[in-house]
This record gives structure tokens, sequence and C-alpha cells, in this order.
């Protein structure tokens, strides 16, 4: 059912959420449920190649699966946010823009990877054969170069230790330096910034397939590192067009059974873990939340709007901590290696909105006024 917001009531079914505005409470919560899955993929990772022979095999990998998934859902978002935010707006300067990126994105950061450097610095970072592959094989060492690379967030780093998630970051803060620039396309050359896009993810698909499904990070130069921020720049402008091409004074509710139908098929192309269809799943579940159905609303519920407001604090803190868990707890019993991974959660969740409150959303508020006043 296909209705426009003039020709309906606010409120009731089949108005789009929020329509008035360019904020969509349910997106965050989206970003949230994102970030709470990468969570579980790194809790599901400790303690599969701890215990490999876990009764809880089958739904712990299956959970893993979702892992790089949930992060290309954090390439589209930003796209689409960042775009809708431009919708019917003055253009907003560069340097306006960069700063309150910087504002929104470094501050966190910083704290996060001050922690994780004293973390690695605190505790043993070397092979322990009760920790299995994942501790053994992807966290060999602590390379200082590596934090100096890291604390740019636009150079390419080899292995961070303690905060790997930074290699999404840094193709996230190349995105917004581009963005700018990518917006003024999809507006002045909409068709040609579509075909662009879509020709851009039949190339990040097929270079996934030639990979045999293997996962880009950053690579182990900074050529390399840029030629992968290619590869996931399409997923990033797909979010931008989907929100360029959704015209939010139209209602769209395909009624409760398609919309079930959408999430299933949504949720078996994300769990295939290839990107480029990730990406497109991504789009669903977006254009789905952004209108006025049960999903929507659903995801509008307080306890998810607050996830989502945690989420990238969430993000950045929970590795650091599951790593001096994953180190505390090594050797138990699987049963006292679980409780440690659940405690490190309830501790990820604690600390998240500690940063969130007193660093995170201040430091954005800054920037903010930091960029008015620079306008």
């Amino acid at each position: 059912m296909i209705k426009t917001i003039e020709s309906t009531i606010p409120g009731r079914e089949g108005d789009s959420l929020k329509p008035a505005s360019n904020h969509y409470p349910a997106l965050d919560a989206l970003r949230g449920v994102a970030a709470l899955v990468v969570v579980l993929h790194h809790v599901a990772a400790f303690f599969l190649y701890a215990y490999p022979l876990t009764a809880l095999a089958v739904p712990l990998w299956a959970i893993h699966r979702y892992g790089h998934p949930a992060v290309v859902i954090f390439f589209v978002l930003s796209g689409f946010v960042l775009m809708s935010s431009t919708i019917g707006r003055p253009e907003v300067s560069f340097k306006s823009f960069v700063t309150r990126r910087v504002f929104r994105i470094y501050p966190a950061f910083y704290v996060t990877l001050a922690v994780a450097a004293t973390a690695a610095v605190a505790i043993e970072v070397r092979p322990f054969a009760e920790l299995g592959g994942y501790w053994n094989g992807a966290i060999p060492e602590f390379v200082w170069l590596d934090l100096l690379r890291a604390s740019t967030l636009l150079l390419w780093i080899g292995n961070l230790t303690v905060l790997p998630i930074v290699w999404s970051l840094i193709h996230e803060m190349r995105f917004s330096l581009l963005f700018p620039m990518l917006a003024r396309i999809a507006k002045q050359q909409r068709m040609a910034f579509a075909a662009l896009t879509f020709t851009g993810l039949l190339a990040s698909f097929g270079v996934q397939v030639i990979m045999g499904g293997g996962h880009l990070f950053l690579g182990t130069d900074l050529l390399t590192s840029l030629a992968i921020t290619a590869f996931y720049l399409p997923m990033f402008a797909v979010g931008m067009l989907a929100a360029f091409y959704y015209d939010r004074r139209v209602a769209f509710s395909p009624g409760w059974k398609l919309e079930l139908v959408i999430i299933l098929a949504a949720a078996i192309l994300l769990y295939l873990d290839v990107d480029a269809v990730s990406a497109c799943a991504s789009v669903a579940l977006i254009i789905l939340l952004v209108c006025r159905n049960w999903l929507s609303r659903l995801f509008s519920t307080a306890p998810l709007v607050w996830l989502g407001r945690v989420s990238y604090s969430l993000y950045l803190v929970h590795f650091p901590i599951l790593f001096y868990a994953a180190w505390l707890f090594r050797g138990k019993t699987e049963a006292q290696f679980a409780l440690g991974l659940a405690l490190a959660v309830i501790v990820s969740f604690v600390a998240a909105w500690f940063l969130s409150e007193f660093v995170e959303h201040k430091a954005k508020n800054l920037g903010r006024r930091t960029s008015t006043i620079s306008a």
C-alpha cells in the first residue's frame, strides 16, 4: 500500500516514520543491533577457538557468520544517514562537515585506543595454546607502529592486537572525506552516480567471488589499503543512493506478510556473507525501517533506541574487554570461560554507556557548535 503523507493523518498505519525530519530513530536502533551482533561475533570467536568441541558450536558459528555483514550494514547506514541529512537543506561547507565528523569519531576512539594500549601492555600478549587459533593466529603481537598509524584513522595498519575493529573506522573516515564530493555528484548527475554505484557493487562481488568468499580488511601497505576502501565504497554509495531516491513524503506499507518475507530474505542474504549482497539486503532493511510499520515501531522502542545511542561506543570498547576476559579466564572450564565472556559483555555495556554519555555525545555537540562558528 502506498499513500502520500499529505493524504493521511500523522500516526496512522501507513505514514512514514517522522516524515518532517531527516532523523529516523529506528535506524539508530538498527545500528545498535548491528553493533551487538559484532560483539556476539567476537564472543563466539573467542569461545569457539578455545572450545571447538562445545555443544553450542552450531548456533555460535551461525552468530559468528553475521559479524562481517553487520559491518557492511554500518557502511550502508552511514551513506543513507549522511545523504538524508543533506536533502532539503542548505549545502554545508567541506570544512564544517569534516569538523563534525572528526568530533563525532575521534574523541571516543582516542579514549578507547588509550585503554586498548594499556590493556596490551598490562597483560601477556603472546600465544596461549588453551585460547586456540583466534588468539594465537589473529592476535599475535602488539605493534606500536600500528598504534601510531591507527591514531590517524586514515593510514593502513597491520594488526592492532586488542582493537582490530579499527579497520572499519579507517574506511569510514575515508568515506567521510569523499562524501561532500559524492553528494554533489549524486545530486547533479544522479543517473551516472547510480550507474557507477551498481557497477562498483558488481565489481566488489566479482572480487570477492574470485577470492573464494574471503574478507578484505586493510592490506599490508597504503596502496592496497586504498584499493580495499574502493572495494567497500559502493556499499557506502548504495546507502546514499537509497536515501536520495527514497521519498519520505510517500508512505510505503507492503503489509506484514510481505514485510516478514523481506526480513527473512534479508537475513538469508546476510548469512551468505558476500559483501555486495549484504549491502543490498541492508538497503531493504533500511527502507522497511523508515516506513511506518510494526518493524519500525519495534525498532523505535526505548531499549533499542538506547542501544543505538551507545552503538558506536559499544563497537569501540567491547573487544579490549573481551580480550582481557579471555586472557583472565584462559585454561578454565568451558562454563567458567563462558561466564567470563558473559561478564565481559556486561562490562562492555557499562563502559559503552559511560563513553557515550561523557565523551562521544559531548564531543559530538561540541563539534556542531565548532562547525557553526567556523562556517
